[in-house]
C-alpha cells in the first residue's frame, strides 16, 4: 500500500485552525473568567505545535527517500507505521482542543466562581492492568485442559464457561480483580469489554459482537471545530461493523465523524476511540438516526491489551 505523504497534512489543518479557534473565542471571555482556560489551552496546544512541524519534516524526508532509493517493503512498513502514530497523537490534541472549547463554552454561559475552589483527590481512581493475549494454539492448549497440569484434584480449575468460549482469550482473571463488564483497550482505541472471568484467564467480547454495548458520545466537525455531540450507545452488529443508536434527528450528523467514549463518566482523562461513522439516515418520521460506524480495531492483532479497574484513591482512604 503506498504512502500518501499529503494525507498527514490534511489531518494537520484543521488541529491547527481549531487551535486558533479556542483562542479567539477566549478573547470573547472577561479577563477575569479566562485566566486558567488560557494556561489549559496553551499548555493543551504548544506540544501538538511540536508534533505538527515534527511530522512535516517526517513525510517531506519520506518523500525524498522513496523517490530516489528502491521501494522497500520493510521502509514503507516502516514509515506508515510512524504516521499511523503521528494520527494518534494528532488526535489526541484534537480531542483535548474539544475539551478545551467546552470549558471556554461553560465558562461563558456560567461564569466563574469569584471564589477559589480547595483542590480535592476524587474517590474513585482508574488503573490499566495489562494483559497477554493468548494466541490460537496456546487458548486451544487452555481450554483443552492440557496447560492445567497438576488436574483438578489439586483444585487447580478454571471456569467451565471460560473454557467452552471461542472468544479471544487473555491471561488475567478473577485473581487480578477482573470482573465482567470491564472496558479492553488496544493502546488509544477501545476493542471490547469482559465477557467471562475464569480464576487466571478471562473471555474478551469484540465491539462488533451482538452482545457488546459501550457508552459513546459522537464527535462532528464543524467548519474546523471539534465538537462532541450527546450521549450514545454503541453496539455490535455481529459484522465488521457496529450501530449508534439514540441520537436524535435534530442533531447533525455526517459520515467521517468520529466517536468516542463518554465524557459523562470520565474514568480517564480524555475519551478514547471506538471508530468513525461510515453511514448515517433518517427513515420518514424516525426519531433517531440510523447509524453505522466502522470500529478502530476490528480484531484482536495486539499481543497484549489493557484492561480498565477501577478502586478507591488510596489517598483518601490514608485520610480517614
Amino acid at each position: 500500500m503506498p504512502i500518501k505523504p499529503h494525507s498527514a497534512n490534511q489531518s494537520i489543518l484543521p488541529v491547527a485552525v481549531a487551535s486558533c479557534l479556542v483562542a479567539l473565542g477566549l478573547t470573547l471571555v472577561p479577563t477575569t473568567m479566562t485566566d486558567s482556560i488560557r494556561a489549559a489551552v496553551h499548555d493543551a496546544t504548544l506540544p501538538g505545535h511540536h508534533l505538527l512541524a515534527f511530522a512535516r519534516l517526517q513525510i517531506y524526508a519520506a518523500k525524498d527517500s522513496l523517490t530516489s532509493a528502491d521501494d522497500s517493503q520493510q521502509r514503507i512498513a516502516a514509515l506508515e507505521s510512524q504516521l499511523r502514530n503521528s494520527q494518534q497523537r494528532y488526535r489526541r490534541v484534537k480531542i483535548e482542543t474539544g475539551l478545551l472549547q467546552e470549558q471556554l463554552i461553560l465558562a461563558s454561559q456560567n461564569g466563574v466562581s469569584p471564589y477559589r475552589p480547595t483542590p480535592s483527590d476524587p474517590l474513585i481512581v482508574p488503573e490499566l492492568l495489562q494483559a497477554n493475549v493468548l494466541g490460537e494454539e496456546t487458548g486451544r492448549l487452555w481450554q483443552g485442559g492440557a496447560l492445567i497440569e497438576r488436574g483438578t484434584s489439586d483444585g487447580i480449575r478454571e471456569s467451565t464457561l471460560v473454557l467452552e468460549d471461542n472468544r479471544t482469550l487473555v491471561d488475567q482473571g478473577a485473581d487480578k480483580g477482573l470482573a465482567a463488564g470491564q472496558p479492553v483497550y488496544s493502546g488509544r482505541n477501545v476493542v471490547g469489554k469482559i465477557a467471562i472471568v475464569g480464576r487466571w484467564t478471562s473471555t474478551v467480547c469484540p465491539v462488533t459482537d451482538p452482545k457488546f454495548r459501550g457508552m459513546a458520545q459522537l464527535a462532528r466537525s464543524s467548519g474546523n471545530r471539534l465538537l462532541f455531540g450527546p450521549q450514545a450507545i454503541l453496539e455490535g452488529c455481529g459484522e465488521r461493523l457496529c450501530r449508534l443508536k439514540l441520537i436524535p434527528a435534530t442533531e447533525p450528523v455526517s459520515v467521517g465523524d468520529e466517536v468516542y467514549t463518554s465524557q459523562r463518566d470520565a474514568a480517564l482523562p480524555y475519551p478514547l476511540y471506538y471508530g468513525k461513522v461510515v453511514s448515517a439516515e433518517i427513515q420518514p418520521g424516525a426519531l433517531h438516526w440510523e447509524i453505522r460506524v466502522e470500529p478502530a480495531v476490528k480484531r484482536i492483532d495486539a499481543p497484549t491489551v489493557q484492561i480498565l479497574t477501577r478502586k478507591l484513591n488510596p489517598l483518601r482512604q490514608i485520610s480517614n
